[in-house]
C-alpha cells in the first residue's frame, strides 16, 4: 500500500486469523472470533508497551482513537469478514488490491496531496486491470455479489483510517494509539457479535487445546505485533511516499 506497504501485505501478516481447517465446524461465525482476537491483541499491545513504560492516558486524542477504531478495526474487520463469507477468493483478492489506488485518490481529495501524473496513470491502469480480470472471469458488474461490496467497504475504511492514524501520529505514539484502537474497536465488535451471533461466545469453551495455540499465535503475532508495527510505520512517513517492501 502506498502509505506503508500494500493492502495484501496487511492481510497476509496483520489481522491473521486461524486457518479455517483448524477451526471446529461450530466456530465459523466471523464476528465473534474477530472481536475476541482483536481484544486479545489489544491487551497484548498494552502489556508490551507497559514493559517499555510508554503507556499513558491520552487527554485530547480520543477523537482520533475512536475514529481510528471505528474505521481501522470495526468497519474494516467487520465488512472484510462478512464479505469473505459471501464472495469468491478471486474477487476478494482483486478488491483488496485496490487499496493503493484508493489511498492515492483519498489522499488527493482529503489532504490535497495530489499524486504525480505517473501515479494517476498507474491508478487508472490498476482499475482497468482489476476490471479486466473480473470481466474475463465471466463476471459483470450486475453479477457482483454483496460480499464484493462488503470487501470494498472494508478496504475503503482501512484507507481512510490511514489518514486518521497519520494525522494522530504527529502528537500521539502510534503504538499507543494502536493499543487503544484495538481495545475500543474490539469492544464495539463484541457488542455487535452479541447481537448478530448470540450464543456463539460460549462455544469457545468446547474447543480443543490445539485451537488455542493457533488462536494465540494469530492474536499475538499477527494482530497485536503486526498492527503495532504497521501503524507505527504509518506515522513515520507521509501518504503516497513509495517504499520498498
Amino acid at each position: 500500500m502506498e502509505t506503508i506497504h500494500t493492502s495484501h501485505h496487511h492481510h497476509a501478516t496483520l489481522g491473521t486469523q486461524p486457518p479455517n481447517a483448524q477451526i471446529p465446524p461450530h466456530l465459523h461465525e466471523p464476528v465473534t472470533m474477530t472481536a475476541f482476537r482483536i481484544l486479545t491483541a489489544g491487551i497484548t499491545v498494552f502489556i508490551i508497551l507497559a514493559a517499555f513504560k510508554i503507556v499513558r492516558l491520552p487527554t485530547k486524542k480520543w477523537a482520533y482513537i475512536v475514529g481510528g477504531a471505528v474505521l481501522n478495526v470495526v468497519f474494516h474487520h467487520y465488512f472484510l469478514n462478512m464479505g469473505l463469507f459471501r464472495t469468491t477468493g478471486t474477487n476478494a483478492s482483486l478488491i483488496l488490491g485496490t487499496g493503493p489506488v484508493l489511498t492515492a485518490i483519498c489522499t488527493a481529495l482529503i489532504l490535497r496531496n495530489y499524486p504525480t501524473k505517473i501515479q494517476w496513470i498507474g491508478a487508472a491502469i490498476g482499475f482497468i486491470g482489476i476490471g479486466s480480470v473480473v470481466l474475463a472471469g465471466g463476471e459483470s458488474l450486475a453479477g457482483l455479489q454483496i460480499g464484493d461490496a462488503f470487501v470494498f467497504i472494508s478496504i475503503l475504511a482501512q484507507v481512510l483510517s490511514f489518514l486518521v492514524i497519520s494525522k494522530a501520529a504527529r502528537t500521539l505514539d502510534p503504538r499507543l494509539l494502536t493499543a487503544y484502537m484495538l481495545i475500543v474497536g474490539g469492544l464495539i465488535l463484541s457488542v455487535i457479535s452479541l447481537i448478530q451471533e448470540p450464543g456463539e461466545l460460549i462455544k469457545f469453551t468446547t474447543v480443543p487445546s490445539s485451537f488455542w495455540v493457533i488462536f494465540a499465535t494469530s492474536a499475538i503475532l499477527g494482530t497485536a505485533v503486526g498492527h503495532m508495527l504497521y501503524n507505527y510505520s504509518i506515522g513515520q512517513m507521509a501518504p503516497l511516499k513509495p517504499q520498498s517492501s
